[in-house]
């Protein structure tokens, strides 16, 4: 099986973390049941015949992780999906399928011991944004950004 996957299938309530090597590493890609079926052709084309290793949680379990940031181009948890580790990201260019991503988020989940901020310009200029999970001490979504939607173009992501 390994490297030889070209679709998959999720039941209700269920999300899987696809990635391109075994025990976890190298690209990653998040695909639910909210993503429409025309939207996952392009996505999963990606991580073709490339997947190595996959998590899949269903229920309230998330498979974004403690330590990072997964922010997604439709309200809702749904689209396209860019994640983010501890760091700062000067300009927010493209999703992991090579999709245009700046000015695109709409939603986001915080893993649990991080914040982020969004800012609404290149190189933290603008509005910002800031979202934090570390003191909820579980992961956090925002289903509706009610700032800054589709207006991110630069982000800092603390992780403890």
């Amino acid at each position: 099986m390994n490297d030889k996957a070209s679709s998959i299938i999720l039941g209700k309530n269920c999300s899987a973390r696809l990635y391109e090597h075994g025990d976890f590493g190298g690209r990653s890609l998040i695909y639910n049941e909210r993503r429409k079926a025309s939207e996952a052709w392009g996505w999963l084309n990606s991580l073709n015949d490339q997947v190595s290793s996959m998590k899949v949680r269903c229920g309230e379990q998330s498979v974004v992780g403690d330590s990072e940031v997964c922010l997604f181009e439709h309200g809702d948890m749904r689209g396209n999906v860019a994640c983010y580790g501890k760091g700062d990201v000067r300009f927010v260019d493209k999703y992991p399928d090579g999709a245009a991503a700046n000015d695109t988020f709409s939603s986001l989940v915080v893993g649990k011991n991080c914040s982020v901020t969004l800012f609404e310009h290149g190189d933290y200029f603008g509005m910002a944004v800031n979202y934090s999970a570390i003191s909820a001490g579980k992961n956090v979504k925002v289903n509706w950004f009610q700032e800054l939607n589709d207006q991110t173009s630069s982000l800092q992501v603390r992780c403890r």
